[in-house]
């Protein structure tokens, strides 16, 4: 017979049982939160590159069918915004490591105007948002709501020198969705991964008291 423990049970019994709890829990919970959070991510970036993917190019009246709800922006070429521009040798966005991605303003005006069914307009100036065509940077100069569904009518007469294009705002919630989902992968990895390791080696030192013990 082996020694038993306090409760009549080997050493290490109560030890490996817990450990081996907690890495099938962890092990378990690592999965999913890797897996959910890669799916997460790949939705919610993939819903970015699609949006921003979009892209009509405005050259005389330009006619668009929308859903009611739908917003266009008026795209133009963006320019680093000179008052976010610090001093010294780096390129100086707001911090000295260089760090800060620039922030860009419209290269000119696009000076549009919609017609349709039922037209919102969104005023130049307000918040902006910002696309990439061809690795070039691009930012909203107004736009428009289409509160009906229909084909809805635009017209621009930009600065010299500008092109408008039309495209979707800024999926926000893509990018959110595509930012926590990799949070979620990587703390659910590292947190439920540390529970994993704890129980492999609660599960390994209690298998070991046990064999010493004459219980295995």
């Amino acid at each position: 017979m082996h020694p038993a423990g306090p409760h009549g049970r080997a050493p290490g019994t109560r030890m490996r049982g817990i450990g081996r709890l907690l890495f099938w829990i962890g092990g378990i919970l690592t999965i999913v939160c890797v897996a959910g959070g890669v799916i997460l991510a790949v939705s919610g970036f993939t819903r970015v590159a699609e949006s921003a993917a979009i892209s009509h190019p405005v050259d005389g009246p330009t006619d668009i069918d929308l859903e009611a709800g739908e917003q266009m922006m008026y795209y133009v070429p963006g320019v680093v915004d000179p008052s976010t521009a610090g001093s010294g040798n780096g390129s100086g966005y707001g911090s000295d490591d260089d760090s800060d991605p620039p922030d860009y303003v419209p290269a000119g005006a696009a000076d549009c105007s919609a017609t349709g069914p039922s037209v919102v307009d969104i005023r130049p100036g307000g918040t902006k948002h910002t696309t990439s065509s061809g690795g070039e940077t691009r930012v909203s100069d107004g736009g428009f709501t289409a509160e009906d569904p229909g084909t809805y009518t635009v017209t621009c007469s930009p600065d010299a020198g500008v092109d408008v294009t039309l495209g979707p705002p800024t999926d926000v919630g893509g990018i959110l969705s595509g930012i926590g989902g990799v949070l979620a992968a990587v703390f659910g990895a590292l947190g439920f991964g540390a529970v994993t390791l704890l129980g492999l080696v609660l599960w390994l030192v209690g298998r070991d008291a046990m064999k010493r013990h004459g219980a295995l």
